[in-house]
């Protein structure tokens, strides 16, 4: 048992953890004070008479930007879309060009898919902008311009979303950009709560779901692509079980006919924002049905604004995961198995260099 709390103690805190539990807090704020500048800088060189704007990347980095799209769609007068770097190269979008902009999401800068976009997006004249990646990886080199971050991966959402709000000819609710900011400058101190609320109570939610084989993880809104990454990004990749994505608000459209002869294990993210309303009825749908049910609740901290709980809850799940690894005798937390070659098959050995990156 003791050598269990040793790893439990490493992943929450070591200095070399693949978790950021408690690097998080102080990470954005050093990067929130060290990229505002870098950002307007970026703004005003590539902004300049910019018609739209890509958000690329695979696996986790994609889904940490994916939420930036529904702010973008309220705060610019300019559209956004989404793409995992090899759907762009696939599916050649006729309004990608030199009126674009395309920020690409990469913690390490080599992976694969993302640098495949990243040619091709220049191919087609477009700015770009690689965001995460340390200033020696490929992805940074070959980017019209980059800005990196400090440890924690989620910092990978600020740069677009600085470069848009110093956009200010292409911002269309200011009041909404004002909150933004002030709701940024909020984060930290939500993220410290996270870590003194969930922290104590991580083990005993952990063992609650010991006997789990698979996880559906449900959310909506500005935290449905949150919950796509718990599923296939955290779950799956450091629980090593079974996980499915499903929107909230269509669980009720198909899925919850399962309940009729099962009783699901599923985590609920509820966000602040327009699909609140729309999630507790599911919710409540799963708790009538028998489904097993684990709730992170964005209402639970004061003065986080409704679009940027994705920081916030990302951080309040990771002690779970860790307790729920370890209690199943997964240490290795980092290297992977497959995406870092020590499994029978890996992706490296494949052919695919990068395609397990981050």
């Amino acid at each position: 048992m003791k050598e269990l709390d040793q790893y439990i103690e490493r992943a929450l805190h070591g200095d070399d953890s693949y978790f950021a539990v408690d690097r998080a807090p102080g990470a954005f704020e050093e990067d929130l004070l060290t990229m505002r500048g870098r950002c307007r800088e970026l703004a005003a060189e590539f902004g300049a008479g910019v018609r739209n704007i890509y958000l690329v990347g695979a696996g986790g980095a994609l889904a940490n930007v994916v939420p930036l799209k529904a702010i973008f769609d309220r705060l610019l007068t300019i559209p956004s879309d989404e793409y995992q770097g090899y759907a762009l190269v696939g599916q050649e979008p006729t309004q990608l060009g030199p009126d674009s902009l395309v920020f690409l999401a990469s913690n390490t800068g080599e992976t694969e898919d993302t640098l495949a976009a990243l040619r091709f997006a220049r191919s087609r004249g477009a700015r770009t902008i690689a965001v995460g990646a340390n200033e020696t990886s490929t992805l940074a080199q070959e980017a019209d311009a980059s800005v990196g971050h400090a440890e924690w991966d989620d910092n990978i959402f600020l740069p677009p979303l600085l470069v848009a709000l110093a956009l200010s000819d292409r911002i269309a609710d200011e009041v909404l950009a004002a909150e933004l900011l002030a709701g940024l400058g909020a984060v930290p101190g939500a993220l410290r709560q996270a870590v003194s609320v969930e922290l104590p109570r991580a083990q005993e939610r952990a063992r609650e779901f010991l006997g789990t084989t698979h996880f559906f993880v449900l959310g909506s809104g500005v935290l449905s692509a949150l919950a796509y990454k718990l599923a296939y990004n955290i779950v799956m990749e450091n629980v090593r079980i079974s996980a499915a994505f499903i929107d909230a608000l269509e669980y009720r459209h198909g899925p919850c006919e399962a309940l009729e002869r099962s009783r699901p294990d599923m985590l609920f993210l509820l966000g602040t924002d327009w699909s609140r309303e729309q999630t507790l009825r599911t919710l409540d749908a799963c708790h009538h049905g028998g489904a097993h049910t684990l709730v992170y609740d964005a209402a639970d901290y004061e003065g986080l604004h409704p679009l940027l709980t994705p920081l916030v809850l990302y951080m309040a799940v990771q002690p779970f995961v860790i307790h729920s690894a370890v209690a199943r005798g997964i240490v290795d937390l980092y290297p992977r198995v497959f995406m870092g070659g020590r499994g029978s098959y890996s992706f490296e050995r494949s052919g695919m260099e990068g395609a397990g990156s981050r």
